[in-house]
């Protein structure tokens, strides 16, 4: 049976942060305050999701299985915030997954902008002399009427 390591050093973690220890002992004594909060296996969880503490390395770990690996496919914000968050809890998690995807080098290198710039207008030089600058309009795919319904041609 597969044991990841990780989740040993979730375990020590959780029994390092204070905030953390005092709800697994209230979810031990199954106090209704923090009724999201559950014990499974020896692991830590808010409404079926894995707890991890704020200040964990296996933060980064978690990031890179769901958003560089393979399977991640360097996917946007929207995209990993979700798989992300099907599975694990920590608090400000989507600031965390929005900065961390935001500043991927390469999703900077591989993905374009899809905004327009926004820029200042710019008005267009008054001509001098008549027909100095002529402007032309290639409209295509017009609707085509008959020319017999027309009762003037």
């Amino acid at each position: 049976m597969p044991d990841p390591h990780w989740l040993q050093q979730l375990q020590k973690e959780i029994q390092q942060d204070y905030e953390l220890q005092q709800i697994w002992m209230l979810c031990q004594n199954q106090n209704l305050q923090y009724q999201h909060y559950q014990i499974k296996n020896e692991i830590l969880l808010w409404k079926n999701r894995v707890v991890v503490p704020a200040n964990s390395d296996i933060i980064k770990l978690i990031m890179q299985e769901y958003h560089d690996s393979v399977v991640g496919g360097h996917s946007g914000v929207a995209k990993t915030t979700k798989r992300i968050c099907s599975q694990f809890y920590w608090p400000g998690m989507q600031e965390i997954i929005k900065d961390y995807v935001l500043n991927c080098v390469v999703c900077q290198k591989a993905k374009t902008q899809t905004k327009v710039l926004v820029g200042l207008l710019q008005p267009l030089p008054i001509p001098s002399q008549i027909w100095e600058a002529i402007c032309m309009d290639f409209i295509t795919a017009l609707p085509f009427f008959k020319a017999t319904r027309l009762s003037w041609w």
